[in-house]
């Protein structure tokens, strides 16, 4: 089942301060919209934030938190959600990037204002794989 991610805005503060967007996305067969935050960790490598599902009345269906650590050609990390019945659902995450080894998090999403960035993503037997880009 593809699942593709694509950021349709960015906001970049301090370099240390939050960011925040939102995102878009389909599991194939429906158009899933959200908003999310960053902020990078005391390393250059590190990274978390929160994320929502918003349905299509605005109402938030399921929120969660992210995080991520940065290996020399990628990044990987988790994700957890909580959906409105209260079942938590996770997962795991990876980014590609053809950044120098020395880049951080924000620069990877600076970098999808002219390309897009791709990774994939899997959570029990679901996996599928997902891009982001921003304006």
């Amino acid at each position: 089942m593809p699942f593709l991610i694509f950021l349709t805005s960015l906001s970049l503060f301090a370099q240390q301060g939050p960011m925040r967007g939102t995102w878009s996305a389909t599991d194939g067969k429906q158009k899933l919209v959200g908003k999310w935050t960053a902020r990078t960790g005391a390393e250059a490598g590190a990274a978390s934030g929160t994320w929502e599902l918003v349905g299509k009345e605005g109402a938030v269906v399921a929120y969660g938190t992210w995080s991520l650590a940065k290996e020399p050609k990628s990044w990987s990390g988790s994700w957890a959600a909580r959906l409105r019945d209260n079942r938590v659902i996770t997962g795991e995450w990876t980014a590609q990037s053809d950044l120098d080894a020395s880049a951080a998090f924000a620069d990877m999403l600076r970098s999808a204002v002219s390309r897009v960035v791709t990774g994939t993503w899997n959570s029990g037997n679901l996996s599928g794989s997902w891009a982001i880009h921003t304006e």
